[in-house]
């Protein structure tokens, strides 16, 4: 893992991923979703970390939805709670139903914080590593993500992350090239569940 990661123990994992469990439950169940008991019970996630949040069918893991901040704004706690609600009420998909609990799985991706990685094309391509990191690439207003966890499912080499980055973007694949694409680099460690609300285990990657 990066310097800049707070690395935590398979048992604080389990907790962050049945925290964001609690949170999809709940928003997805209640007619007027309450931050507040999530906010006191993820207190003790203090630390200022970028955080995503992915919801999967099970057993077929087709995504249901993704959502998350690579930028940390808010204490890792906090973040969690906006990031599951938002992976639940994902626009890319239909919106999780209370009748989907018994049939989804949580995963919680808990991030570095990004570096910016400057120079040309191939100076760019020698400071990122496959399996390890994971590309952020914005312009503007416009950004695009690719988590290391996709990259290794998809097994994408260094060029293939910064290509579905910027078309995450809303950029034409080779616009990483481009001076004024900003390209940063991240890791992550990625908790999920092996099934609906059951064993939770590290994903170790790369």
């Amino acid at each position: 893992m990066s310097e800049h990661i707070n690395e935590y123990s398979i048992d604080e994992g389990e907790e962050i991923v049945r925290a964001a469990r609690r949170v999809v439950v709940d928003f997805v169940s209640s007619a007027k979703f309450d931050r507040v008991p999530h906010a006191k019970h993820s207190g003790k996630f203090a630390h200022m970390q970028g955080v995503f949040v992915r919801i999967e069918h099970w057993p077929t893991r087709t995504p249901r939805g993704s959502m998350g901040f690579v930028h940390p704004k808010m204490e890792l706690g906090r973040s969690l709670i906006e990031a599951a609600i938002g992976a639940a009420e994902d626009k890319n998909f239909v919106p999780i139903s209370h009748r989907e609990i018994e049939h989804i799985v949580v995963e919680v991706n808990v991030l570095s914080d990004p570096v910016e990685v400057k120079g040309g094309a191939a100076s760019i391509l020698k400071q990122i590593k496959s399996g390890r990191d994971g590309i952020v690439a914005t312009y503007g207003f416009q950004t695009g993500i690719v988590l290391p966890i996709t990259a290794a499912e998809n097994d994408w080499n260094k060029e293939d992350m910064l290509k579905h980055a910027c078309v995450n973007a809303g950029l034409h694949a080779d616009s990483w090239k481009r001076k004024d694409v900003l390209i940063h680099k991240f890791t992550s460690q990625v908790f999920r569940e092996l099934s609906p609300d059951g064993t939770i285990e590290e994903i170790i990657f790369g």
